[in-house]
């Protein structure tokens, strides 16, 4: 009997395998990246879990959190199921206009928007010319454009087609998704770990549920995502050459 692959040969070979896809795919510590040090402290208030517990995409870089040993990251090996269909987004809609749908709903366009209100503030003081209102206006759009409802609607629909594909990589790897599994990722959805994205939960609950259909049935691969419907085959192959899928 060969031996059974450690979490760190499957993580490395399920990385390649979605590389085949998404050449530019890589995968670097959160720590190591001023983006998300910058975005954990926005988030702080409503996700102190940041840096520690979410995985998290962005310009082709699967995000890891940190690690209590080193290693940890391994033991997640599935995740690549899930961030290359966020690959598979970025590449659609390109990165800058990705990265930029992404982010509405969030603090993260009131913090920017009002460092940009500063010096219209301060010119609108000592400028006649300029009206001071103006770096109101600025401060109220990002204010407007943080507002969860209507503004995170793409991060909702991507983080459905994502968390659809872990449904699926649970079930070929457990043989199951409990209603408990579900249940937990539309508290992830409704609640300020993802900055309240989806306030409807019944919604999250239908597509996850059909997500767990499809796979019941084995039709998601086809179904799910079409344009990923290779590279989630593919994944497939790679989990079952890894030992590691009960289905």
């Amino acid at each position: 009997m060969p031996d059974t692959p450690t979490d760190q040969e499957t993580f490395e070979h399920l990385e390649k395998v979605t590389q085949q896809f998404f050449p530019k795919y890589k995968v670097r510590a959160k720590k190591d990246m001023w983006i998300h040090r910058t975005i954990a402290k926005i988030l702080k208030p409503f996700n102190k879990y940041y840096m520690t517990r979410f995985w998290t995409y962005f310009n082709n870089t699967n995000a890891y959190p940190n690690e209590d040993t080193p290693g940890d990251r391994y033991r997640s090996w599935r995740i690549h199921m899930h961030e290359g269909t966020h690959a598979s987004q970025e590449k659609t809609f390109s990165g800058f206009l990705w990265g930029s749908l992404y982010l509405l709903g969030t603090p993260v366009y009131a913090v920017a928007f009002a460092i940009l209100s500063v010096p219209l503030f301060i010119v609108g003081a000592l400028v006649t010319a300029v009206p001071w209102w103006v770096g109101l206006c600025v401060l109220g759009a990002g204010l407007l454009l943080s507002c969860p409802v209507p503004f995170a609607y793409w991060r909702a629909e991507w983080e459905l087609q994502g968390y659809g594909a872990s449904v699926a990589t649970k079930y070929w790897t457990e043989g199951s998704v409990p209603d408990s599994y579900i249940e937990d990722k539309v508290r992830t959805f409704t609640g300020g770990e993802y900055f309240y994205m989806c306030v409807f939960g019944n919604k999250v609950r239908k597509r996850l549920r059909k997500a767990r259909r499809l796979v019941q049935d084995r039709k998601f691969t086809a179904k799910w995502l079409p344009r990923c419907s290779e590279f989630y085959s593919a994944y497939y192959r790679g989990l079952k050459e890894q030992g590691r899928t009960k289905v």
